[in-house]
């Protein structure tokens, strides 16, 4: 809530006030004050009060603060991105990132997947790090995620190129291929298939 009052008025004067000047910042009160009463009813809320805002400064930070509430529990974690940036884990990272996932999925009531860059950005740190269990259970979670993502295919692809399984890694890049002809990708095939 901005600050709208008179300047020789605090917020306990103002409720008492009963003129046309106070109407405004009163009525929000008396909202707050509804809101605050039946905070069992699902409503996710919270109130704050800009003392030193009025309605030309509190857009851009009560938007910022609204924003910071509503998906507070989006963000991860010290612990966990520690966690998941930690190629000697002996944790399931993919587990570990579907697991956060389906709860802010319960949380918002309807599937939220990890963005498919994110993982494979993680995939690949994994990969380059000694964590290859991980890096390949990450792309893996991308494929399950993402199944029509030439992406997602070219990078198990890689994967198997960097573990020198020839075999695998052509199929997964002919896999990506169908879905979409990447030149990238050709050339990493042919480059696979001219050696012998």
């Amino acid at each position: 809530m901005a600050n709208t009052m008179p300047a020789n008025m605090d917020t306990t004067q103002v409720r008492k006030d009963t003129t046309s000047n106070t109407a405004h910042i009163r009525s929000i009160m008396v909202l707050n004050d509804v809101l605050k009463s039946n905070l069992g009813n699902g409503l996710n809320y919270s109130y704050s009060y800009y003392k030193n805002d009025n309605h030309n400064s509190v857009p851009l930070i009560a938007t910022y603060d609204a924003l910071r509430f509503l998906f507070k529990s989006y963000a991860l974690s010290a612990n966990q991105s520690a966690e998941l940036y930690n190629p000697a884990s002996k944790a399931n990272v993919s587990t570990l990132l579907a697991a956060r996932y389906q709860e802010l999925s319960n949380q918002f009531g309807y599937q939220v997947l990890p963005p498919e860059g994110m993982v494979n950005e993680l995939a690949y740190y994994h990969l380059q790090n000694g964590g290859d269990s991980n890096a390949y259970a990450l792309f893996a979670l991308n494929i399950k995620n993402y199944p029509t993502s030439a992406n997602a295919f070219d990078s198990m692809g890689d994967y198997y190129n960097f573990k020198k399984e020839k075999k695998k890694a052509i199929e997964y890049y002919n896999k990506t291929l169908k879905l979409y002809d990447n030149p990238d990708t050709r050339e990493k095939l042919k480059n696979l298939q001219d050696k012998k």
